[in-house]
């Protein structure tokens, strides 16, 4: 076990070596004072003949970052998935604005958009003559006067 500034930066630093020690997992008992928490408690060391993919040595930081996973098999049965999530129903709604008050509201706004539509062509011709035809109207208007 390392000793560090914070706990968890000691803890993930520590490698599992101590736990297959019993003097090293007596020690830990002693500092923690398991004794008062949990006074039935036995620790008993890890067995190093069990085959893993981490090493004794290998830090705990490697390990959480593995998630403690010795292998990992992914396996698709994709017919299996389909028959345990097949869906029995299917059903929907469907919102119909048959309503006489949704077609007069839409046939106004309907309404209001073509008149905007026309007063911004107006505009435009009014626009277009005058720049076309202004010159000469504002000019004798000026000679009259």
């Amino acid at each position: 076990m390392l000793v560090g500034c914070l706990p968890l930066t000691s803890l993930l630093q520590s490698s599992l070596l101590c736990f297959y020690q019993q003097d090293c997992l007596h020690r830990i008992h002693q500092t923690l004072n398991l004794d008062l928490i949990a006074p039935n408690l036995i620790l008993t060391t890890l067995d190093n003949t069990t085959e893993s993919r981490f090493k004794p040595d290998s830090t705990l930081d490697n390990i959480i970052n593995s998630l403690f996973v010795e292998t990992w098999t992914s396996q698709a049965n994709y017919s299996s998935y389909f028959h345990e999530c097949a869906v029995k129903t299917c059903t929907y709604s469907r919102f119909q604005n048959d309503n006489v008050l949704v077609f007069i509201t839409k046939f106004i706004s309907f309404c209001k958009f073509l008149i905007l539509l026309e007063i911004k062509f107006q505009i435009f011709s009014f626009h277009r003559w005058w720049y076309d035809s202004g010159s000469t109207i504002f000019s004798s208007f000026i000679d009259q006067y």
